[in-house]
């Protein structure tokens, strides 16, 4: 043997196993990357409908607290304006405690009454062995004072200095007959009146329900820790919030606890009040974590199985390419170490038939064992289980298809073109008429153009046909009156042939997608498919020297173009 024969054979021992090395590792991680990524996509569809059912749930729920607290203010505002006119008509014989001792009030919503003069003491209260005391440093007593017309006043929570108890007091200015100030009518509203309301709400741990005012005072408050008033939080994002918009959902952290809360509000429409329910995040998405817990866990257990077949597959192949090193290294002639190669690639190609059965063995096991479970203690599982059951059994379906979609583009792209003159008017009749045994109940209407014809492969065009027109049925399933086309046209002095249908169409923006292997236009739980079928055709009749594209539009159907590289 030759210095320059005994150099070629070493640099060339590692051929077969980087050749099928790459293609190995390109298919895993392709697998991989498909089952993470529809796992990412999953697990964010599931965080994206547990925040908007909450979101939701929210919205409705301060919905509701808007109006009671609306519906409680009227009726407190009735009370005031009744106490107001009693006064300024009866004035001093008024008397305030026979006003309440006769009207049927709210359980739990008063805390007392009184009548303020125009210097601001209270003249008149409903609480018992108290004389008059001063009250004209509280807010609302200058702001009735300064004018007329002032309307309800709602008072931060103050401590009642009959009652001693924290009370929201709502005030009408009361007028002498001549128009000037003779003083006030206040009813003191229980804060916790609210908040007792608040209790029938169960939102989760750490939830909060309150009353807030525009000026950021908190008027009636209920978490975990209990009910509590009169925290300020005018410096938060709340209140910015609820003065830029009257109502809004948003996450954020409480100033009071410090706790990250979904927050959704609402102002009052007539009352300087706003109604705010928060979730802790933490109540928020506890199933969803739950479940994210079961889909990564799911991934992660398919991709080690994956990997381990893939390890397998390559220490095979690796023995495989080192007996294959053996061989071409005994031969004395460049001739016969082509022959032996060429019997080394018909092993790998049996090989990989060999591999593909052994990696359906596992496929058939998983979903063997998933619908053992699902006979043996289906009864016992909820739905939720035996739903993510079927999604395991699907999946293995789908990964079997996947290989065989794979091995089939592998042979397409190996074998050998063999040129003759082809009908491919008469392949297009012939699958034609297979699909429309395999459908009878289907209308469909096949116009096939007589006489075209071209040079080629016949079991490869034959492929083409059978991939151009199956789309076509399959795509037009979805019409009454389906209507399919084979023809063809002569254009700048080559047959430019076309497959036209009326089917659902394609946006053409995303056109570049339909000649990639795995990319898929539409749902595969509407229309079957591996999502090899187009890219093998293009790549057959790139093999012939032509080229093959398409032009649709969504619910307008689709025209698919090829040419053989050769005149008619």
């Amino acid at each position: 043997m030759s210095a320059n024969e005994r150099e070629i054979i070493p640099a060339r021992r590692d051929l077969p196993a980087r050749t099928m090395s790459w293609p190995l590792i390109a298919f895993v991680l392709v697998v991989i990357a498909m089952i993470w990524g529809r796992t990412v996509y999953v697990s964010r569809q599931d965080h994206a409908a547990t925040l908007e059912s909450w979101e939701r749930e929210t919205s409705n729920l301060v919905r509701v607290l808007d109006e009671h607290t609306a519906r409680t203010l009227i009726y407190v505002d009735e009370i005031t304006l009744q106490i107001k006119s009693l006064r300024e008509k009866q004035g001093e014989q008024f008397d305030l405690g026979g006003y309440f001792r006769n009207v049927s009030l709210r359980p739990g919503l008063f805390n007392g009454a009184a009548i303020l003069d125009s210097k601001g003491h209270a003249v008149i209260t409903t609480a018992m062995g108290f004389g008059a005391f001063d009250l004209s440093d509280r807010d609302y007593f200058a702001l009735h004072a300064a004018r007329d017309g002032s309307g309800l006043f709602i008072s931060k929570p103050v401590r009642g200095r009959a009652s001693g108890r924290p009370s929201i007091v709502a005030t009408r200015r009361i007028n002498m007959a001549d128009g000037s100030f003779g003083g006030i009518a206040a009813v003191a509203v229980d804060p916790f009146y609210f908040t007792n309301f608040y209790k029938d709400v169960r939102l989760g741990k750490n939830s909060v329900v309150a009353l807030v005012g525009l000026d950021g005072v908190v008027r009636a408050r209920l978490s975990d820790t209990g009910s509590d008033v009169g925290q300020d939080i005018s410096k938060g994002e709340f209140l910015e919030r609820a003065r830029s918009a009257k109502s809004g959902i948003y996450t954020a952290v409480a100033k009071v606890d410090g706790i990250r809360r979904l927050n959704s509000y609402r102002v009052l429409q007539d009352y300087p009040l706003i109604v705010n329910v928060g979730v802790a995040e933490e109540a928020v998405f506890a199933d969803s974590n739950r479940r994210q817990i079961y889909y990564y866990g799911s991934a992660a257990f398919m991709t080690l199985i994956i990997l381990l077949f893939a390890l397998w597959l390559f220490l095979a192949n690796r023995r495989t390419a080192k007996a294959t090193s053996e061989l071409l290294s005994k031969n004395a002639s460049l001739v016969q170490q082509a022959h032996e190669l060429s019997m080394a690639n018909n092993e790998l190609e049996a090989f990989s038939y060999s591999v593909s059965h052994d990696l359906r063995a596992p496929l058939r096991g998983i979903d063997g064992w998933s619908h053992a479970l699902l006979e043996d203690y289906g009864d016992k599982l909820d739905n939720t289980a035996r739903g993510y059951l079927d999604h395991v059994r699907a999946e293995a379906s789908r990964m079997g298809q996947l290989i065989d979609a794979l091995l089939d583009l592998a042979r397409t792209l190996r074998s050998e073109i063999k040129r003759e003159r082809v009908d491919l008017s008469a392949l297009a009749k012939t699958v034609a008429n297979r699909l429309q045994k395999t459908d009878p109940q289907r209308a469909v209407e096949i116009d096939i153009a007589e006489g075209i014809s071209c040079d080629g492969d016949p079991t490869l065009l034959n492929a083409v046909m059978e991939n151009l027109l199956g789309n076509a049925w399959k795509f037009t399933r979805q019409r009454e009156r389906a209507r399919i086309a084979f023809g063809a046209a002569v254009i700048d002095g080559q047959q430019v042939c076309h497959v036209r249908d009326n089917g659902i169409g394609f946006d053409e923006k995303h056109g570049e997608k339909l000649f990639r292997a795995f990319q898929r236009l539409h749902g595969k739980s509407d229309f079957e498919g591996s999502g090899i079928g187009l890219i093998s055709a293009q790549r057959i009749i790139l093999r012939h020297g032509g080229r093959m594209w398409a032009e649709g539009k969504p619910d307008e159907g689709a025209t698919f173009y090829f040419t053989t590289g050769l005149l008619k």
